[in-house]
């Protein structure tokens, strides 16, 4: 019997800036998600605030230039105030 491939993921905490009125986070949030689409990810929101995301791959791997491409994106956003993300982890052993 062979292992299951590994699904791997990264989680991200981010903080918007609490200045942000409710339509601002839904700007946040709708440009968060055509990020994730550009490079075929998605996530699963964790914690009641909505802070923590895991991302996932649709291809079931999400890769350290997933974890770069997003840290940059958040970097250049000025409706984050501080975010942190995750080393890459198998889905499966969570």
């Amino acid at each position: 019997m062979t292992a299951a491939c590994p699904t791997l993921a990264f989680i991200v905490n981010l903080t918007p800036d609490p200045g942000c009125r409710e339509h601002a986070l839904r700007t946040l949030e709708g440009a968060w998600i055509a990020f994730l689409v550009t490079r075929a990810l998605t996530c699963h929101v964790r914690g009641r605030d909505a802070s923590i995301r895991v991302v996932v791959s649709e291809a079931s791997q999400a890769t350290e230039a997933d974890r770069v491409a997003t840290d940059a994106w958040l970097a250049g956003r000025r409706d984050v105030v501080r975010w942190t993300i995750g080393p890459l982890f198998d889905l499966q052993d969570d």
